[in-house]
């Protein structure tokens, strides 16, 4: 059985670019005569409605035990199936990254990142998605142990606990 998760964010350029474009469709094409502008104003407009239907997530296959990342436009999904072990466990870990390249010369430049991982019994693992927010990763981990009826290993903090839910 194929199980679909789709993330809840959206993201905010798009949500911006999408309110800007319809209000000054809107306000102009209504206004301006010019025909030339209204003509952009229209193709602005539909490629923000070819932008609002992509949606990102990941897929579990537990009937052949695969997974994939997934980029979806409609029902049209796009990724690459992989393989997963038999889990022992989930672990949401909270991966710290730092920079020396800062374009403005202010220091070290540092990304959080929180990642689910399926760890097997022997401790190999496989990252299962990867996001900036918290609640995202908390969202995910929360669906993924219902579909493979694993514990959760919070380890976004130093005393790493078990939990039943987020």
């Amino acid at each position: 059985m194929i199980h679909t998760i789709y993330s809840k964010e959206k993201p905010i350029f798009g949500c911006i670019y999408g309110f800007v474009v319809t209000a000054l469709f809107f306000y102009f094409f209504l206004e301006m005569p010019n025909e030339l502008f209204q003509s952009t104003l229209i193709i602005c407009f539909i490629l923000f409605l070819v932008i609002i239907p992509i949606k990102r997530g990941i897929e579990i296959n537990t009937g052949k035990k695969e997974y994939r990342t997934i980029t979806s436009y409609f029902n049209f999904k796009i990724g690459k199936w992989k393989k997963l072990n038999d889990g022992a466990y989930l672990s949401l870990f909270k991966n710290k990254s730092f920079s020396d390249k800062n374009p403005m010369g202010a220091g070290p430049k540092h990304s959080i990142k929180y990642q689910l991982n399926l760890f097997d019994i022997e401790g190999n693992y496989v990252t299962l998605v990867s996001c900036e927010s918290l609640i995202t990763a908390k969202f995910y981990s929360n669906k993924v142990k219902t579909i493979l009826n694993l514990n959760i290993l919070d380890a976004t903090t130093s005393d790493y606990k078990w939990v039943d839910h987020f």
